[in-house]
């Protein structure tokens, strides 16, 4: 009715099917003043779901309140494990500016983790928070891993003969499509791995720089036949 949408429910200026009954029950003090209804039961539903209610009630007695801007971000993280600018703003049903300095508020206030730079930054809940929130198993499945502990496991893949596309280290390292290309690019200039295939079809191998697996344990056990 009047353009009202479920993409646009909070924010969009109130409608009246019959604006004089509207004008009356409001006159009379029997509705709330327009404008003000759809905003409150979406809080209170956010602040009665699930995993909430007694993080929000602890929050409030330390003196924490959370308004229904953070309750919508907070909520969204929890259910999808990180959160970037545009989806954000998706939930907020807000520009792209005020999802960017609501989460960046978030993370000052120390409830949410920034993972990259600039723009491609996405949040994650504080570990503290996670655990409460998310439970400590979901939350140790979506740990990032730093970045010399990526490097590691890649080149542990690979060192043993496999290969790796950009999606499969997406998925081991939970970086975006450009860290994974930036640190692919180290990678390659320090000549240890090398890129075979093009398109979906490219994927990486182990370059020269990086010992091969085998040839380790080769060495590995002339060694100790010669120390015998």
């Amino acid at each position: 009715m009047g353009g009202v949408s479920p993409e646009n429910v909070l924010r969009h200026a109130p409608v009246r099917r019959n604006p004089l009954l509207a004008d009356v029950l409001e006159a009379a003090g029997l509705v709330n003043p327009a404008g003000m209804g759809v905003a409150r039961v979406y809080e209170e539903l956010l602040r009665a779901g699930k995993s909430p209610p007694r993080f929000v009630a602890e929050e409030a007695r330390q003196e924490r309140p959370l308004d229904l801007g953070d309750l919508i971000l907070l909520r969204a993280v929890t259910d999808r494990g990180r959160l970037d600018r545009w989806t954000g703003a998706q939930v907020l049903q807000a520009g792209e500016a005020e999802a960017a300095e609501r989460l960046a508020a978030l993370r000052e206030r120390g409830y949410l983790v920034p993972r990259g730079r600039g723009r491609g930054t996405s949040y994650l809940l504080a570990r503290g928070y996670a655990d409460r929130l998310r439970g400590a198993l979901a939350t140790d499945e979506s740990v990032l891993l730093d970045e010399p502990a990526v490097r590691q496991r890649i080149q542990a893949v690979l060192s043993q003969g496999g290969k790796l596309t950009n999606a499969e280290i997406r998925r081991i390292s939970g970086y975006a499509r450009d860290e994974v290309l930036r640190l692919m690019r180290a990678l390659r200039a320090d000549g240890l791995v090398k890129v075979e295939g093009r398109g979906r079809a490219a994927h990486y191998i182990a370059g020269p720089r990086l010992p091969r697996a085998r040839a380790r344990q080769k060495a590995a056990a002339a060694r100790r036949r010669k120390g015998s």
